[in-house]
């Protein structure tokens, strides 16, 4: 039982997780595969061709 004259302890904001930033983000391991995707894509449709890798 508290005594009278004490107050209640204010209860503590909640702190946001690392990560909840509310917008979007993508990692770098992801962000590599989908450049290589994409590359890969323009080779085998003939977009990037042999003379112009160096």
């Amino acid at each position: 039982m508290q005594p009278e004259h004490a107050q209640p302890a204010a209860p503590t904001p909640p702190q946001p997780a690392p990560d909840d930033h509310r917008k979007f983000s993508l990692g770098e391991d992801w962000t590599a595969t989908i450049i290589g995707i994409v590359l890969f894509a323009l080779c085998m449709g003939g977009v990037v061709t042999a003379e112009m890798i160096p």
